[in-house]
């Protein structure tokens, strides 16, 4: 009897170390999905261990538990260099349509062409979950990435943007990964969806038409969509991080000068939903434009792109000048209103970060090297520290594990 009760005691006791790391992780994913919200043109996909992006000829994943990157494949025979590589088969000239992360089923969902694919976490049960059309099948090397755009799930629901083969036409899917069944949510409404959002609780989108832009809001729930008036720049989707709370979103003005469109100004702005009302939290001084990166639930991390030369490179017939524009980063306290920069190093070129959830920092961009003749921008990520005072430290450069 004692053998069969010690291994009773085991299993129990194995499950509950499970059911322990299981809430651990959605505590981990809650803080890093629900309370940070990322720019809606962001490419990273957070999990409980893992960051996910496209970098290279390949789609990577930095490790939450040992601080490494990794080409995203477990085959421990695979060399990575083949097209039949999971890490190699959604990457199409260096373009990556969207991978994302499902916290209701544990696995990734990601777009290949017309395809919507996915996978298990350790990378097994590769499957096409729906097809828009015959571009993108894994037979295929060469693909359209630019077919079905802007993946974001939520809950059991995943959305996208889809442009119809035949009439051009492009709607707001959104396919239930429970049900496995694709819903058109704007087929009703004229014109093309140009951007959306989506939450717990609403989607707003615009729709262009042929002379106007329109917004158009919906009850998650319901999915009824009913024009929406708002006298904001029409442009704003494309430009809004949400931090489970309020969206937060770069408002540019623009004036009519000699018969032509000119860039005033830009300012951060805060959103709230389900009131419609917009505050002004910061402009952009001398006319400079800006980039938000990220919302926490005390600050906004944005860019305000500047051009600083590093160098040049010689080319066949001329120099060619060599810039860095994203060699900082600032953070704006929502309590005090106080903009600080975090981050500051000519050396880096950083083009989009997503926070680990243990006091660090990862940072997609390039590494610059300042040169009279032989200056260069090189693919990189990076991984920095963040102090007692929010500043980005210790900034070190990821090399690729194989």
């Amino acid at each position: 009897m004692k053998p069969r009760l010690l291994l009773i005691m085991t299993f129990c006791l194995c499950l509950l170390m499970f059911c322990s790391c299981e809430d651990e992780n959605v505590s981990l994913i809650s803080e890093n999905l629900s309370s940070i919200g990322y720019s809606t043109t962001s490419l990273m996909a957070d999990s409980p261990t893992r960051i996910v992006f496209g970098e290279g000829t390949r789609i990577h994943y930095y490790n939450k538990l040992d601080e490494a990157l990794y080409p995203l494949c477990f085959d421990p025979l695979c060399a990575h260099t083949s097209d039949d590589c999971l890490s190699r088969k959604f990457m199409m000239n260096g373009v990556t349509q969207q991978v994302e992360y499902s916290l209701y089923n544990n696995r990734f969902y990601i777009l290949r062409g017309q395809k919507l694919c996915s996978f298990s976490f350790d990378g097994s049960d590769l499957c096409i979950e729906y097809s828009f059309g015959e571009d993108g099948d894994f037979e295929n090397r060469s693909y359209s990435p630019y077919s079905v755009v802007q993946l974001k799930i939520v809950e059991n629901e995943a959305y996208m943007l889809s442009a119809d083969a035949e009439t051009g036409k492009r709607d707001l899917m959104c396919y239930d990964l429970k049900k496995e069944i694709m819903y058109n949510l704007t087929s009703d409404i004229d014109g093309d969806v140009n951007d959306y959002i989506v939450d717990m609780e609403s989607i707003i989108l615009t729709m262009i038409h042929e002379d106007e832009i329109s917004f158009w809001q919906t009850d998650r729930k319901e999915k009824h969509l009913c024009p929406l008036e708002l006298n904001i720049d029409p442009y704003i989707l494309g430009r809004v991080v949400g931090n489970g709370e309020d969206y937060y979103a770069v408002n540019s003005a623009y004036v009519l000068q000699n018969g032509e469109t000119v860039h005033l100004c830009d300012e951060i702005v805060k959103w709230n939903v389900e009131s419609n009302m917009i505050e002004s939290i910061y402009t952009v001084p001398d006319g400079k434009e800006c980039k938000l990166l990220a919302v926490t639930t005390d600050a906004i991390y944005f860019q305000i792109p500047e051009n600083i030369y590093i160098g040049y490179k010689q080319g066949i017939a001329q120099k060619i000048n060599i810039y860095n524009s994203q060699s900082k980063v600032y953070r704006l306290d929502l309590a005090s209103g106080e903009k600080d920069i975090v981050f500051d190093n000519i050396n880096y070129s950083i083009s989009e970060i997503c926070f680990t959830g243990d006091g660090k920092v990862l940072m997609q961009g390039a590494e610059c090297i300042a040169d009279e003749g032989d200056a260069k921008n090189l693919a990189a990520v990076f991984l920095a520290e963040i102090d007692e005072n929010g500043l980005f430290v210790n900034v070190r450069k990821l090399e690729v594990n194989k």
